[in-house]
């Protein structure tokens, strides 16, 4: 028996987008219903993309876009078949690890509601009010990592 694998690979979106898109479509246009002209802009091209790997087949991903000492955490998503089996708090912990190995001071992210409690069990702190981003309800968050 194989023991089980897990990776990580971050990169530029060039060099992922052919794993990258059919992962997003599935997740955030197929199941969610968000549009296709809002899923895809002009910040996959500046960002950092990091994949999980598991058993050497990609199973999520997120997009990381660092602004001088904030990253900004983007389209964090875990394929259907993994959910609920601690890889989101695996690359969670790793987009975290990268934040703090480049001296980032916070991380950002509009978390959708469903998503807020996993957040804040890893001390994302909720600001503001609720808010609808691609009829999907949002809100604020941020991680203080230094």
């Amino acid at each position: 028996m194989t023991p089980a694998t897990l990776k990580f690979q971050l990169s530029d979106w060039d060099d992922v987008k052919n794993i990258l898109i059919p992962i997003r479509k599935s997740i955030f246009i197929e199941e969610q219903l968000v549009p296709a002209e809002l899923e895809w802009d002009d910040w996959d091209n500046k960002a950092k993309h990091i994949i999980i790997i598991f058993n050497n087949a990609p199973i999520g991903c997120a997009r990381l876009i660092f602004i001088d000492k904030i990253m900004r955490l983007e389209r964090m998503a875990i394929i259907k078949s993994k959910r609920y089996r601690g890889f989101g708090t695996k690359l969670l912990f790793e987009i975290i690890r990268i934040a703090k190995n480049e001296k980032i001071d916070r991380i950002c992210i509009s978390a959708q509601i469903q998503a807020m409690f996993f957040y804040q069990k890893i001390g994302f702190i909720s600001e503001g009010e609720i808010y609808n981003d691609a009829e999907i309800k949002h809100i604020k968050m941020t991680l203080f990592t230094r």
